[in-house]
């Protein structure tokens, strides 16, 4: 995956938690501006989140997140814990 595929992923779910929260906050009666810049703290902290954790699984095991790409035996070595 490239630099590219992260940022997209990083900023759908940005996207997302920030609205999905934003609309959470308006109905709980919060005003508008708290609403959107508690969206935008916690959309943000969501998505490093979320994308830091994708990228340090890609990195363990890039056939975990590319079956399509490798054989089922690659696959298998995702999900055996390690013996060290």
């Amino acid at each position: 995956m490239t630099g590219k595929d992260w940022l997209l992923r990083f900023l759908c779910a940005f996207a997302v938690s920030f609205v999905i929260l934003c609309i959470v906050q308006l109905f709980r009666g919060r005003e508008i501006v708290l609403s959107t810049v508690y969206g935008l703290a916690w959309g943000l902290f969501t998505a490093l989140l979320f994308t830091s954790i994708g990228y340090t699984k890609y990195r363990r095991c890039r056939a975990c997140l590319e079956p399509k790409k490798q054989e089922f035996s690659d696959m298998r070595r995702c999900f055996v814990p390690k013996k060290e």
